[in-house]
């Protein structure tokens, strides 16, 4: 199982790191600065860092950053074929 631990927390599936990627360009999208970015991750999910967040915790905030007016230009974790 993969996952990772902190001292005192049980060994739990954790968000990839594209996913981490996909709410700091909803960060950057919806204007917010580094405190607002926090409380909504502490507001929504519990947590100090997205490194933190569970699969479920993920999409609550991913929703929530749709609600606030995020969108995706491209489908989640699509592949770019580089150019010839």
């Amino acid at each position: 199982m993969r996952g990772r631990t902190r001292p005192g927390r049980p060994l739990t599936p954790r968000i990839t790191t594209k996913q981490i990627a996909v709410l700091h360009v909803a960060r950057k999208q919806l204007g917010w600065d580094e405190a607002t970015y926090r409380d909504v991750l502490r507001g929504i999910a519990g947590v100090e860092s997205s490194k933190d967040l569970t699969h479920a915790m993920f999409e609550a905030v991913l929703e929530h950053a749709k609600h606030c007016g995020f969108h995706l230009t491209a489908p989640l974790f699509q592949r770019v074929a580089p150019s010839a």
